[in-house]
């Protein structure tokens, strides 16, 4: 079964800052909002995402620590 609402996005990137911003600004809006988000990314990526999104990052480490994330 699909979920109509459903988006698979991608991103292509030059740069740490441009990666950080993108993806920043996209998981921010999204657990603003009240959605799921996932990041499928090399550890370095994922590092850079967590500290993109400042606070809301800290959430996420708790997730991953509890094997939610």
């Amino acid at each position: 079964m699909t979920n109509p609402s459903a988006t698979h996005t991608g991103l292509f990137y030059d740069s740490d800052a441009h990666y950080s911003r993108e993806v920043g600004s996209f998981l921010r809006d999204g657990l603003e909002r009240g959605h799921r988000t996932l990041v499928m990314a090399p550890p370095r990526q994922v590092d850079l995402a967590r500290a993109a999104l400042g606070r809301l990052g800290e959430r996420l480490d708790g997730a991953c620590t509890a094997g939610r994330g």
